[in-house]
Formats: structure tokens, sequence, C-alpha cells
């Protein structure tokens, strides 16, 4: 490129005298004033700088405007790139909210949107019937044995067990505290049944009572199983194996008419709360198995071994009210400390 100095010099030099006249002649447009010669390359445009030097500090005119019309497009190009870039952090936050809406919409879909199968049918057929030998196992118990030793015997060993299957079945992992409040259950029912070993009315009491802690276990792992692991709805689940107990026991009622009529009489209004009271309180409790620990659930329900033992009407109620805090104690706390793998 020529300095600007001499550039200078000669754009600004005056023109020297020519012969000027009418019989000037123009001169003649050959081909290579149109198009390049054979090994000839285009002259590249000049650069920034180069447009610059000579339209800014050497005063070119064409240059200015060659300098202008490239900043404009310089300029152009930097606004796409900034909407670009703009555009690309608007889609990265919209991409990132898109993906949470997208994982929670597969999660309600898992939740809500589920069929029945035979897997489904089989644990609500399982669930009915292991249900149905619990209440087998509770009633007997209760006829040979004391509803306050019963009771808290069944209701301390089903969730200690219910608690360890979930340690190999779910992957619970009791914290010490909580292994701490299952040795005090342990430790309760013990003490219960060691007390008074030679009444005639422990020993049965005591057996139904370990036997109806164990379908507790067995009932709470199975139902925790299939609302949590197999997805099934808690309400048709609880639905489906009323209608299977129904099944079950409509036969044995049908058979004695007379007693079921007078129970009716005598107890209607007990029949009709237990009717009510108890579906409620296990639908709770199966909402509650689909989202959280069996290590933390079959604990809770706990809390009526203190309310059956103090309202049972038998002359064992003191002590036995005793053990069974004990039994609730160790119970509430096993119930809140125990987490999940």
């Amino acid at each position: 490129m020529m300095e600007p100095a001499r550039y200078l010099a000669l754009y600004l030099a005056p023109v020297a005298p020519g012969a000027t006249g009418d019989d000037a002649v123009l001169p003649t447009l050959e081909l290579r004033h149109w198009y390049l010669g054979e090994g000839e390359v285009e002259t590249p445009p000049l650069s920034l700088p180069q447009l610059f030097s000579a339209g800014v500090e050497c005063g070119h005119t064409e240059a200015r405007a060659e300098l202008k019309r490239r900043v404009a497009v310089v300029n152009a190009q930097l606004e796409e790139y900034r909407t670009v870039r703009d555009k690309a952090q608007d889609d990265r936050e919209q991409l990132a909210a898109d993906l949470l809406l997208s994982q929670r919409a597969v999660v309600t879909m898992q939740m809500t949107h589920w069929r029945l199968d035979a897997t489904a049918l089989w644990l609500i057929a399982g669930s009915g019937l292991i249900h149905v030998g619990y209440f087998f196992l509770l009633l007997r118990g209760y006829r040979v044995g004391d509803l306050s030793l019963v009771y808290p015997v069944a209701r301390g060993t089903g969730p200690l067990l219910a608690t360890a299957g979930a340690v190999v079945l779910f992957g619970e992992h009791p914290t010490a505290l909580s292994m701490t409040g299952a040795l005090l259950v342990v430790v309760g029912v013990a003490v219960m049944t060691q007390r008074g070993a030679g009444e005639a009315r422990i020993g049965p009491g005591v057996r139904y009572g370990l036997a109806t802690g164990v379908a507790i276990a067995i009932y709470t792992l199975w139902d925790g199983w299939a609302v949590k692991r197999a997805g099934v709805p808690p309400l048709v689940f609880y639905w489906g194996g009323e209608v299977v107990r129904v099944l079950a026991l409509s036969p044995l009622a049908l058979r004695q008419p007379a007693e079921v009529g007078a129970l009716w009489r005598s107890q209607r209004w007990r029949v009709l709360g237990i009717a009510l009271l108890s579906p409620l309180s296990y639908i709770l409790i199966l909402l509650a198995l689909r989202r959280g620990d069996v290590g933390h659930i079959a604990p809770a329900r706990e809390v009526s071994i203190l309310i059956g033992a103090w309202r049972a009407p038998t002359r064992r109620v003191g002590p036995d009210v005793c053990w069974a805090r004990a039994t609730g104690a160790g119970d509430s706390w096993r119930r809140p400390r125990s987490r999940a793998a």
C-alpha cells in the first residue's frame, strides 16, 4: 500500500497543463479492460484497517464510503450474533423448564394412568386372603386371651417383623435410634409374655398374638409392595381386597343368619362405626405406603395399642397399659428416624 504522505502529495499536486481540444481522442476499450488476462488474479478488497488509512487518514472519498458500508455490515452481523446468543440462553432455560415439566408429566402418568393386569389381580386377591387369615387369627386370639394382651403382642411384633422385611425387600436402612426403639418393642412384648405365665389365658393369647403379628407383617409388606412397587392405586387395591374378603366370608355368614341378625340388632352402631372407620384408616395407610417407607409407617399405626389396652374391659388393664406404653414408645422412636436407601 502507498505511504500516506506520498499519496497526499500526488493526490493534492496540481494537474500539469496539457493540450486540450476537439481533436482529443478517447482511448479504445479492450477486453483487458473488462476481463482478467490469463494468469492474472483479482485484487483482494482492502481490509478495514486499509480502508481506515485510505479514507480517514488520507481523505479518500471512495475509501470512506466503503469503510462506512463495511462498518454497517459488521454491525449488523454483530447484532445478529447477539440475538442468536440471547436466544440460545433463553432456549437453554426453556429446555430446562420443558425437561422438568416432562419429568413431572411422566411421574403423573405413572401414578394416574394405570391398567388392571394379571399381576394386579394376583396382588389384590393375595391381599384379601391374607387379611381374612389375619381376621381369623385376631378373633381367635380375643376368644382365648385378653384384648390387652393379644392386641399389644400382635401390634408390637407385626411392625417389628415388617420393618425387618422392609430392610430385605425395599432396601430400607434403620438407624441406631430406630433399632433401639425396636428393642423396646421386643422388651415390652417379652415382659408381657412372661408376667403371669401360670395363668391359663396367657399362653394361648401370646401364641395367637404372635401369629397375628406375623400376619400383620405379611400383609403390610404385601400391600406396600403392591401400591409402591407394582403401582396399584390404593383405592382400587383396597376395593378389590374388600371384594375378595366379602366373597371369602359371605358363605360363613350365610350359614349363621340368626347370629348375624342378633349381632346387627345388638351392635348396630358399632358395626357401622367399624365399617366406616376401618376402611378409612387403612386407605390412609395405603396412601402413606405409596409415598413413604414401611419402617416409618408400620410403627406409626401402633398408637392404637395404647387406646386398645387402656379401654379394654379386663382386670389386667392397669399393668398391661404400662407395657403397652413401652411398646408404643419404642414404635414412636422407630417411626421418624428410619431412612430409605
